[in-house]
């Protein structure tokens, strides 16, 4: 008899009980709403930090494209950020897509200071992209609160962000 009412008493215990299921519940919303609120801090950044990784992103677009297509592609500096380019396939250049946004961004290309004029679209792009996967060599230096963002490469290679 006593271990019928054990094996009774163990069959009750198999479950969760609806206090259980509501305590385990409100631990799980918490924890969500703590990771999102911090990755969404974590991902929002500086307005350099979003800059370069867009610039960054460009660059290894055109490099790509250059790369796939067998010919050339471009990126011209803009007082405020720069702009895509391709070839027009008459000699000329293109601009592709959407500019990209850095206000205040200083330019360096091929060692020296290049100063786009305010409000003009460029005819060439100052920064080349070859097909075989080399470029101008470039630095962009973004103004930040945390300090200046610089974005440099050696035509070479990817461009590297670092704080100076």
């Amino acid at each position: 008899m006593d271990a019928e009412l054990r094996r009774q008493a163990g069959q009750g215990d198999r479950g969760f009980t609806l206090v259980e299921l509501v305590v385990v519940v409100a631990v799980l919303a918490v924890l969500a709403v703590s990771v999102t609120l911090t990755g969404g801090f974590a991902r929002a950044g500086s307005s350099a930090d979003r800059a370069a990784g867009d610039f960054a992103r460009a660059v290894a677009a055109a490099r790509d494209r250059a790369l796939a297509l067998r010919g050339l592609q471009g990126l011209a500096p803009l007082a405020d950020g720069w702009q895509m380019m391709a070839p027009d396939g008459d000699g000329g250049w293109l601009a592709r897509g959407v500019p990209g946004q850095a206000p205040g961004a200083v330019w360096t290309v091929a060692g020296a200071p290049f100063l786009p004029a305010p409000g003009q679209q460029p005819a060439i792009p100052a920064i080349l992209f070859l097909p075989d996967g080399r470029g101008t060599a470039f630095s962009l230096v973004l103004p930040d609160r945390a300090g200046p963002l610089a974005c440099r490469t050696d035509g070479w290679e990817a461009p590297r962000c670092a704080r100076d």
